[in-house]
């Protein structure tokens, strides 16, 4: 299985890299580890929206028929680029301007592109794989079975577009709900993972770790890589630094991993700093026009991308080019007039014009259902700001390492005016977090509302926010030790010379920051934010775990399956973890979600199941309904848990209660008396399969 997740780790970095590779290396604009970064947002964008056109059309998304036009285009492109530039002598400074401050060295281009990928592959590789318990075991949440469902769709009907808007679209499928028009919701990432199952044939769920270890360990560092080179210029030093730095955060786009799980945004954020770094290009006051077109072009690709993965990150990117947007207005302003005056006001006017943007956008009723969805407030302000400067924010441990790099890179930043800028989204970022995680109100609502007032969400933003500050940090750090260092080699000669004990010094503090956690046995224990982030995904990947499907569970459902036709329609109660079945193992079951939609949303017959099946041989109208449908079975793995619920007081049903099995918040018994009252003795129904407190029941009424 390992064999088969190191395959599809490859093919989804070959999907995501080497066809937008050939276009975006055929503008010959852009430097090759430019052109890697962003290609991406080439390939991302072209997949959805192909799926999109591919529906329109009732045309079926394929590796053929969404890969390789791109493919071919790329080729194509690349072809004709070479023959344009064939015989052309051109030194390296002419074909790429933009570059010359840098040079075409190694140091400056294979080492920090190596570092960036070894940083990333290295974090990801201890962090997250190594605490799969298996290459396809799964996080079993609320969010995942919507993803799991999505992606098994997709495969089913070949239909991969983000406006596919139902789990019930395969054949044979019957839906308990009013199934309206489709509906915008961005499935890229979805899309992504079916490719690499569709071209593998491996599980859905070997599938999703392999896409999110290649989002986690090479697309987000690549694409940092290219943001923080805008950043730090042509200085070596930072930008090495960059690369531990931007993976050094478990606040970061790790928490996308162990809450929700929020895989989508996992991609969103992951492409984010590549199109950014394309923004501020975009702007560079001494660029030429056809270099503005290109990366216009490439940021504007990257926004199709981002959109179609999850506009959250859209906001993010505007929140950390604000400043940019407003240095280059005033930069615009100056080569006019020397007038300070005029300057302040350009910055003024600028700053107004996107918070009216900012503001006018929040005011669509498109966006009302995101940026009025409320995250209850349960910290107190004392205790947010204290996670904010411990990046212990979102309940994680704090990084107190970290956290000094990152306060001694305000301070750095604060005084010196060309750092100024990077506080506006770290300040911002921190504010919000405040706000949405310890405070109620509109304010709460017009800065979070478009991550949906969530403090995780809201944390990662910080996180990436505070990565070129803690940068700054770690500098300002090897520049007070160098000196202290040097004086006490001068004196004592035979210890480490200064540079190599300041460097010693801050490699020790930086592995600090990665270390895991310890525990000395009845002396000292230290729960550390990568320590807690790894046992997190260990526990949640379990198979030995409580869980919603537990490994007896998941036997039982295929030993089921095997017994029945194929395709017979199964009733069943999905908080017992069968809302799984049908993603892993094909079966046709009748509820696909873990929680009910509105009661306007489900159909009569569905009702009447839920609250009444039981009595099928007395009630004709449950009868009725099981025969509209056309099921033929029921699959109860929890026989008995509503009884066990008797007892816990309302609201108390979130996640784990002190029971044997694991349900989650969506889990109202009173909502399945009529499937989960069914015994052995319940007249209509037949005993097909039983193990345990698990029973398929064939309905003979």
């Amino acid at each position: 299985m390992w064999f088969s997740f190191v395959l599809a780790c490859v093919l989804c970095t070959a999907l995501l890299y080497f066809p937008g590779f050939l276009v975006t290396i055929s503008t010959g604009r852009m430097r090759w580890h430019d052109s890697i970064a962003c290609a991406p947002l080439v390939g991302v964008a072209f997949y959805a929206v192909a799926a999109i056109v591919l529906a329109m059309m009732g045309t079926k998304a394929s590796i053929f028929t969404v890969v390789l036009p791109l493919l071919l285009a790329g080729a194509l492109l690349a072809f004709v680029r070479l023959i344009i530039t064939a015989g052309r002598k051109r030194g390296s400074a002419r074909r790429f301007p933009e570059a010359a401050s840098e040079g075409n060295s190694l140091r400056h281009s294979l080492l920090p592109v190596a570092l960036y990928l070894a940083a990333g592959i290295i974090v990801t590789g201890f962090v997250f794989v190594r605490n799969l318990d298996g290459a396809a075991s799964m996080f079993q949440a609320s969010d995942n079975g919507t993803h799991l469902n999505s992606i098994a769709t997709f495969l089913d009907t070949g239909n991969y577009s983000s406006f596919l808007g139902s789990y019930y679209a395969d054949a044979g499928a019957v839906s308990p709900f009013v199934e309206g028009a489709p509906s915008f919701y961005p499935r890229a990432w979805h899309e992504l993972v079916a490719l690499v199952v569709e071209v593998l044939d491996v599980p859905i769920t070997l599938g999703v770790n392999a896409v999110n270890t290649v989002l986690l360990g090479i697309v987000y560092p690549l694409g940092m890589h290219s943001l923080l080179r805008r950043v730090f210029g042509a200085r070596l030093r930072p930008l090495l630094m960059g690369a531990a730095a931007c993976v050094a955060f478990p606040t970061g786009i790790l928490d996308f991993i162990t809450f929700g799980p929020l895989y989508p945004l996992l991609l969103s954020y992951a492409l984010a700093p590549a199109a950014v770094a394309c923004f501020i290009d975009l702007l560079s006051p001494n660029a030429s026009a056809s270099y503005r077109i290109c990366r216009g072009a490439l940021f504007a690709t990257g926004c199709i991308a981002i959109a179609l993965a999850q506009p959250s990150g859209i906001f993010l990117m505007a929140v950390l080019l604000a400043p940019y947007v407003v240095i280059r207005s005033c930069q615009a302003v100056r080569g006019c007039s020397d007038s300070r005056g005029r300057r302040v006001t350009v910055a003024v006017v600028a700053s107004l014009a996107i918070a009216a943007i900012w503001l006018g956008i929040y005011s669509l009723p498109s966006f009302s259902g995101v940026v009025s969805f409320n995250w209850e407030a349960n910290d107190s302000v004392a205790q947010a700001i204290v996670d904010v400067l411990l990046l212990s924010m979102s309940s994680h441990s704090a990084q107190p390492t970290l956290a000094l790099f990152v306060f001694l890179g305000v301070i750095i930043a604060a005084r010196d005016p060309q750092k100024r800028p990077l506080l506006v989204p770290y300040c911002f970022f921190g504010l919000t977090y405040i706000l949405c995680s310890a405070t109620e109100g509109d304010l709460k609502h017009l800065l979070g509302g478009f991550w949906y007032t969530d403090p995780h969400r809201i944390a990662t933003n910080v996180s990436i926010a505070a990565v070129p500050l803690a940068v700054y940090g770690v500098l300002f750090l090897y520049g007070c030790l160098l000196p202290a260092f040097e004086g006490f080699h001068s004196r004592h000669p035979e210890f480490l010379t200064g540079r190599t004990a300041a460097v010693g010094t801050l490699v020790v503090l930086g592995l600090a920051a990665f270390c895991p956690s310890l525990n000395i046995r009845g002396y000292f224990a230290a729960d550390t934010g990568f320590g807690a982030i790894a046992r997190q995904i260990a526990e949640q990947n379990s198979h030995e775990a409580a869980n919603v499907l537990d490994g007896d569970e998941s036997e039982f459902v295929e030993k089921a399956l095997n017994i029945i036709p194929e395709g017979a329609l199964i009733i069943n109660s999905p908080n017992d973890g069968s809302v799984f079945a049908y993603a892993l193992y094909g079966a046709n079951i009748y509820y696909r979600a873990f929680a009910l939609p509105s009661l306007e949303g489900e159909k009569g017959e569905s009702i009447v199941i839920r609250d009444s099946l039981d009595d099928i041989e007395t009630n004709p109208d449950v009868a009725e309904a099981v025969d509209k449908i056309g099921a033929q079975y029921v699959l109860l793995l929890d026989q008995g848990a509503a009884d066990a619920f008797a007892s816990v007081d309302d609201g108390e049903t979130e996640d784990a209660l002190d029971l044997e099995k694991r349900f989650l918040w969506s889990y109202y018994p009173d909502q399945w008396d009529g499937i989960e009252g069914i015994t052995d003795e319940t007249p209509g129904f037949e005993v097909v399969l039983s193990e345990g407190d698990m029973r398929l029941y064939r309905i003979v009424a």
